[in-house]
């Protein structure tokens, strides 16, 4: 197991790892669980309906990560996968790149992403050499919303009527992090 980063929260161990096919099973078990909470933040949730659509998936992660595409982390907490957290739309060029993250419903409240998105991004300003990441956040989803401000992003924007769900048009907070270093 490739281990990205490895700290404590509280008396929880967090470890951020590259996907395995063995996280599939429980993976797609924390969707199933929190299924209702995530289709309605995470539209892509809808479509994980079988260990085979989470076992592509973590083959698609990893040929993201070779092709310098993205970088799908699994949250492990105590050894158990408890969620992801991942850079996507990189952007090589121009240097920045997008965050997203979810955690499963009996991991949450304990500050696990985020600390989980502040080492995240240790990493992409330090081993991608990015220099800004951007973070999404539906207008609504005051959880992801209360992360981004915890982790010291910015709030830049609030786009009105920036994604369409099946209910309608809903705006998005931009939040973002610029690296000091360069």
């Amino acid at each position: 197991m490739f281990i990205c980063s490895d700290f404590k929260v509280k008396d929880l161990h967090v470890q951020l790892v590259m996907p395995e096919l063995k996280f599939a099973s429980r993976l797609l078990q924390i969707i199933n669980e929190d299924r209702a909470v995530l289709e309605r933040w995470l539209p892509w949730s809808k479509n994980m309906k079988e260990t085979s659509d989470e076992r592509e998936f973590v083959k698609g992660a990893r040929q993201n990560i070779v092709d310098y595409e993205g970088l799908v982390l699994v949250i492990l907490v105590d050894n158990q996968p408890a969620g992801t957290i991942d850079l996507h739309n990189i952007n090589s060029a121009d240097k920045y790149a997008e965050i997203g993250y979810w955690l499963g419903s009996k991991f949450q409240g304990q500050g696990i992403v985020t600390k989980s998105l502040q080492h995240l991004v240790d990493i992409a300003f330090k081993e991608f050499k990015l220099h800004k990441l951007m973070l999404f956040a539906e207008h609504t989803n005051y959880k992801s919303r209360a992360v981004a401000e915890r982790a010291h992003f910015s709030h830049e924007a609030l786009l009105k009527d920036q994604v369409k769900r099946e209910d309608g048009f809903k705006d998005m907070d931009m939040y973002s992090v610029i690296n000091p270093a360069n």
